[in-house]
Parts: C-alpha cells; sequence; structure tokens
C-alpha cells in the first residue's frame, strides 16, 4: 500500500499512515485530524451522522494507494485517493459532508481458540512422553534367584572380610618388624595383642589368621625374654664388681638404668632382690667398720687404763658417779641461741645439730662446775664440732681424715682440773695446756656450729669436782 504523507489540521503534526489503521487518526470533510485533536471534531461527525439517518463509517477494505506529490497553496503534501479494482480509499457519509478515513479491520482466530490449542498441543505431548518413558516397574525375581542373589552377597561380603583382614594382619607385621629392630618390644607385643582383640571382636570367623596371630606374638614374647635375660647378666657382673669395691651407690645404679621394656617375667622382682641385696652389703660393711673402730677405742681405752692404774696421769673413766645429761627426754633447762631449728633429739636420744644458716648456733648445758670432767662421744658430718665453756675457753674438733673421721663415733674425754685443760681421743690425749688465770671457769658448758657444719653428740655425762 502507497500513502501521502499526511498532517493534522490542528497541532500540524505529522500522522503516521499506521494511526488509520487502528482507528487513532481520521479525515472528516477532506481534512486530517491526529489522535489528539479528532475529540475537537467528533461533535460534528455524530451530527452528521445523526442527520444520515443510521449512516456509518466503515473502513476501505484494502485499497491500493499511491504516492502521488502533489502541493497546494499552502505547500504540504495530502493524500490522493484512487479508486481501483477493489474500491475507493475513502467513504463519502451521506449528505456530502466530507471523507473519513478508517483503518481496516484484521481478521484471524480468537485468543480463547488458541488458548484450546495451546492447551491439547500440550496434553497431546505429555501424553507420548508419558507412553514413551512410562516404567513398568521391576520384574519379581523367583526363590531360586533371590537364593542365588543371597548366596553372591555373602561371597562378596567373605571376599570383602578376607581382604580386609589380609590387609590388617600385613599392616601389623610391618610395624611389628620395625618395633623389633628398634628393640621396641612392648610395642611390637602390644600390636600384635590390639590385632587379636579387633578380630575377635569384629571378624570372629578369621580363627586361621587368630592363631597366626598369636604364634607371631609368642615368638616376640620370648625374643623380648632372651634379651632381657642377658641384658641381667651383664648387669649383674657390673654391680657386683661395684660391690666387691666398696662402691654401693654404682652398684645402684646399674639396675636402676635397667630398661622397663625388660622388666618382664620376674625380672622386675630380680632386680629388687638384687638392690635389696646390695643394701644387706652396705650394712654389713658398716657394722664391720664401726666393730673395728670399737675394738681400735677399746684397746685405745685400755692402754689409758693401764696407764692411769700405773700411777701415770691418765684419763678419767666414767661410772655410776657421772650425771647423765642427755637421757632422751627432751632439753628441759638447756638454753640455745644463734640461730633456730639448729639443734634436735633423736629417737635413739643423740644430739643432732645441723647449721644451714649464716650465723653461729650454740647450746648449753643447765650444769655449771669450776672443776670437773666431761664426757661424750661425738661424730662429725660436715665442718666442726665446737666444746665451750662460756666466758672460759673454747676447743674444736675439726674432721682431718686422720684421727677424727667424718661420720665415725669417736669418744671423747674432758678434764679441767687445777687450772689445766687436758683432752683425750678415742683413749689418746690430744690436748694438754694451762688454762688461763683469772678466768671464770664457774660457768656452764656445751656446744657450737658455725654456718654450714653438721655434727652430733650421744653418751653426754659430767662430773662436778667442786
Amino acid at each position: 500500500m502507497a500513502f501521502t504523507i499526511q498532517y493534522c489540521e490542528k497541532c500540524r503534526e505529522r500522522v503516521n499512515p499506521s494511526d488509520f489503521e487502528k482507528g487513532l487518526a481520521i479525515q472528516f470533510r477532506n481534512e486530517t485530524y491526529c489522535k489528539k485533536c479528532k475529540s475537537q471534531v467528533q461533535h460534528l461527525i455524530e451530527q452528521d451522522d445523526s442527520v444520515t439517518s443510521g449512516g456509518s463509517l466503515r473502513p476501505p477494505s484494502a485499497v491500493r494507494k499511491t504516492i502521488r506529490r502533489t502541493r497546494g497553496a499552502t505547500g504540504v503534501f495530502r493524500q490522493a485517493s484512487e479508486s481501483g479494482r477493489r474500491g475507493s480509499s475513502t467513504l463519502s457519509p451521506r449528505g456530502g459532508h466530507g471523507n473519513v478515513h478508517r483503518p481496516p479491520t484484521r481478521s484471524g482466530p480468537s485468543a480463547s481458540v488458541l488458548a484450546g490449542l495451546f492447551l491439547g498441543g500440550t496434553v497431546l505431548v505429555l501424553g507420548i512422553l508419558l507412553l514413551l518413558f512410562q516404567d513398568k516397574g521391576p520384574k519379581l525375581p523367583t526363590a531360586q534367584e533371590k537364593a542365588q542373589q543371597v548366596k553372591a552377597q555373602q561371597k562378596l561380603e567373605q571376599a570383602q572380610k578376607r581382604k580386609k583382614i589380609s590387609r590388617l594382619y600385613g599392616d601389623t607385621e610391618e610395624r611389628v618388624a620395625e618395633d623389633v629392630r628398634k628393640s621396641n618390644y612392648s610395642k611390637a607385643i602390644g600390636r600384635w595383642e590390639m590385632l587379636l582383640r579387633n578380630l575377635e571382636v569384629h571378624l570372629p570367623e578369621s580363627q586361621g589368621t587368630m592363631d597366626r596371630a598369636r604364634r607371631e606374638l609368642e615368638k616376640v614374647e620370648d625374643v623380648r625374654e632372651a634379651k632381657a635375660g642377658e641384658y641381667f647378666r651383664k648387669q649383674k657382673g657390673l654391680a657386683d664388681r661395684s660391690v666387691d669395691s666398696k662402691n654401693f651407690e654404682a652398684a645402684r645404679n646399674h639396675w636402676r638404668v635397667f630398661p622397663e621394656e625388660f622388666k618382664v617375667r620376674g625380672y622386675r622382682a630380680r632386680i629388687e632382690a638384687e638392690l635389696g641385696q646390695i643394701d644387706q652389703a652396705q650394712r654389713d660393711y658398716r657394722a664391720a667398720q664401726e666393730r673395728e673402730e670399737q675394738i681400735r677405742r677399746d684397746e685405745q681405752i685400755r692402754r689409758g687404763e693401764q696407764a692411769q692404774s700405773h700411777g701415770s696421769q691418765g684419763m678419767p673413766i666414767p661410772d655410776a658417779s657421772w650425771k647423765v645429761l642427755l637421757d632422751g627426754q627432751g632439753f628441759e633447762g638447756w638454753s640455745a641461741s644463734g640461730a633456730r631449728k639448729v639443734w634436735r633429739l633423736t629417737q635413739d636420744g643423740s644430739l643432732a645439730g645441723r647449721n644451714s644458716s649464716q650465723e653461729i648456733s650454740s647450746i648449753e648445758t643447765p650444769v655449771q662446775f669450776q672443776q670437773g670432767y666431761v664426757a661424750f662421744e661425738m661424730a662429725l658430718v660436715s665442718g666442726a664440732l665446737y666444746f665451750n665453756k662460756a666466758r672460759s675457753f673454747e676447743v674444736s674438733f675439726e674432721a682431718d681424715g686422720k684421727m677424727i673421721r667424718e661420720r665415725v663415733w669417736h669418744k671423747m674425754v674432758i678434764s679441767i682440773r687445777k687450772g689445766q685443760l687436758r683432752v683425750w681421743l678415742d683413749g689418746r690425749k690430744i690436748y694438754d695446756t694451762p688454762l688461763q688465770e683469772g678466768r671464770d671457769l664457774n660457768s656452764a658448758f656445751g656446744f657450737s656450729l658455725k654456718p654450714g657444719q653438721s655434727a652430733a653428740v650421744r653418751k653426754l655425762m659430767v662430773k662436778s669436782l667442786d
């Protein structure tokens, strides 16, 4: 179809040909009106329709149009209608009031028809798909087929179990070999025991594998026992040599380093027995030393008594007339000075002192005399022990490794008489010196320890000659 360019008579805006087809724009009395301005002439059209007594405006049906450029007095293009074989492009209402252009209406299927066709096609396609892919359901197996399936499943499970058992056994065997190579027998035995527990709980039907694991476990235990016996004999030889050389602490250390790995099947009890034998040997050795020391002291005392019986100036011998000061009943009447908690009374009635402070600590007996005798036994632990008489004098006993040895009881006798001080050590006189005139000898006596020194006193007795 061909159209000329049209412009609205009112607003002079261009009118598209499609507006005529849609009924938005009209032509009335050879004038064109756009969709905005057609309302201004609508009343004229209605009047014209009423005059023509029922005449109707119908759009032309497919009128061929040509575009012819004509320029009027106003210089605008107008639409020229050419009547052809199919009729005129405009309709003239009765009365000759002008031509009104109406767009042609298109005929076609309605929306309800299209919706029905679409719905029917969809149902048809779904039905076809349902027929093609319809699941007819599984075929139920027969009793024989069920039995075969159960048997096949059991075979599969047994094969999986055998594979699992083989894997567990092989893994344990490799790790045990590595542990035995490193002499870690307890760990190797623990691995076999763990495997046996797992098999008994989860795979009790694997009896053959469990028997193999038990045999391997026994082999590892036998190897460990053989190694333990070899190590035990070696350590016993070292410990016996240390005991023979009287190095008891070294002998104990040989058994203390015995590995826990080998303390099985009675070896722990045997080690405890060996340690007990070492302790007994040490006690016997100390008892022998004390007996020898006692014999030596008794000999020295006997010699002193012989000298005294021959009228020489000998060592005084304690008897029933002497007063016992250490009876194990306490320190009633005693006095201490310096550091506290240095002196204490032991269960056997000895007076033990250990000075770990930074000052001198002293303890004095309640007995005062000007002339008299003092007898006691002394054992030095470290350093020296000081015997003193307040405001008078002090005698020190220091360990020299010869006459006075540490941790050995020595018998001491002290005589203060006629201005003369005499001291006997194990029956041998070691001091014989006059006391300085003018000193006040009528005072108490006691003992003292300097910082870091330790000593013990027992069998303390005194006899006053005043």
